[in-house]
């Protein structure tokens, strides 16, 4: 038998039930748990790319900016770079936004993310 041939097989097996065991978010905090160092993440996959995106941060800085009017999302490892969005023009114009939304909802807003702490953001917008 090829050398290693026996932990090869397990890595498999494990990783097989663990892709049919968890989602996103569950996939994230057990890397983190189990993960050394400092992280910044953005974690995807293709089953859940079109509704879902986990941003974590540890030990490294991570903020996630909302930008409703342009239906816009940033994130990135520095505060700055979430601020894209501010030159950004929106093709046709901004969203219309219905009675609802109207008032704060429609503002900008940044999430930092707790980077001593450890800290995951599941952002979904499947609906």
């Amino acid at each position: 038998e090829e050398l290693g041939g026996a932990s090869l097989r397990k890595f498999v097996a494990v990783t097989v039930d663990a892709f049919f065991d968890n989602d996103l978010l569950q996939t994230t905090k057990l890397f983190l748990a189990n993960a050394k160092g400092s992280f910044g993440l953005m974690v995807s996959s293709s089953l859940d790319a079109h509704k879902q995106v986990c941003v974590a941060a540890r030990g490294q800085s991570a903020s996630i900016a909302f930008y409703p009017r342009m239906g816009l999302i940033c994130y990135g490892s520095e505060q700055a770079a979430v601020k894209a969005g501010l030159n950004y023009s929106t093709p046709g114009g901004d969203l219309a936004l219905d009675s609802s939304t109207r008032g704060s909802c429609e503002e900008t807003r940044r999430l930092d993310l707790d980077d001593l702490g450890g800290e995951i953001c599941l952002l979904d917008w499947h609906y």
